[in-house]
């Protein structure tokens, strides 16, 4: 095909004394092409020889409270639960029973990236996730010390903690969002604790928390290095409108390990039940 402006010698455009036609109008932009917060384009001419734009550099949060917009906050603990001298992390790597499980992902089953538990009250459902499912063990000392302590920073309780153990950096967790049906709808509260090596924790918009104009900040990306008793409270409509990840670092030599505490759905109705909610 000519390219636009050019005459066809067997085109109507091409006849002696005739005109090229105009170009013809440019197709409609995606969602993802008119919001650029991932940094890709579909034009190789404007973004590179890659066909992407080099990424804008992330928004590091002050310790503290953030609002996303539209319901979604973050509330950002520097060492709220101190570990100094280690104690804790030995304690989790030691107490915890941890497991390398293989996951399910595009159709494929490979080795999760990480060393994984689940620990929960008795009555609590598995936790299932890329193929995975994870029965609930009892609290162990140490996480059930964590717990207590991201209980009273979040003003909440929780039932459930989801444990990764990062033994380096070259282990790590995709883009995604805990929006899991076993949790409930939106709003929820998520207690993330870090300890050991610190690595990057990022947050992205999704495309519908795009649409609807969610960020609320100056950067398509968040990002916070969590570890040594960092704690990191995901409120409101984040699980809804942003995704995050850990993305590997392979200058990182350290253990990580990430406890996440949840409250699944039927805790909480539990709860408003023994409070007299109707």
């Amino acid at each position: 095909m000519p390219a636009p402006g050019k005459k066809n010698p067997g085109s109507a455009g091409g006849l002696a004394g005739g005109s090229a036609p105009p170009p013809p109008p440019p197709p409609p932009r995606t969602l993802r092409q008119a919001n650029l917060p991932f940094g890709t384009t579909t034009s190789k001419k404007a973004a590179g020889p890659q066909g992407r734009r080099p990424a804008a550099p992330p928004f590091h949060p002050p310790p503290g409270a953030l609002d996303l917009g539209h319901g979604a906050r973050l509330l950002y603990l520097p060492a709220a639960i101190p570990d100094a001298d280690g104690a804790i992390l030995r304690a989790l790597e030691t107490e915890v029973e941890w497991l390398q499980r293989d996951v399910t992902v595009w159709g494929r089953t490979v080795p999760q990236r990480r060393l994984v538990a689940y620990q929960a009250r008795p009555l609590a459902q598995p936790y299932s996730y890329s193929g995975l499912a994870l029965p609930p063990t009892p609290w162990t000392p140490a996480v059930a010390t964590i717990k207590a302590a991201v209980e009273a920073a979040a003003g909440c309780a929780f039932d459930t903690c989801l444990l990764n153990l990062y033994r380096d950096g070259t282990d790590a967790m995709a883009w995604h969002a805990d929006g899991d049906a076993l949790y409930g709808p939106p709003p929820n509260t998520i207690a993330s604790a870090s300890f050991g090596a610190g690595r990057a924790f990022q947050l992205r918009p999704t495309p519908a928390g795009v649409a609807d104009g969610s960020p609320a900040i100056p950067a398509s990306r968040i990002e916070l290095t969590l570890g040594g008793g960092d704690v990191l409270l995901m409120q409101g409509t984040t699980q809804r409108d942003w995704q995050h990840a850990v993305p590997p670092r392979a200058r990182v030599g350290g253990v990580r390990v990430n406890l996440t505490f949840r409250a699944t759905a039927a805790f909480k109705e539990l709860q408003r039940r023994e409070a007299g909610a109707p």
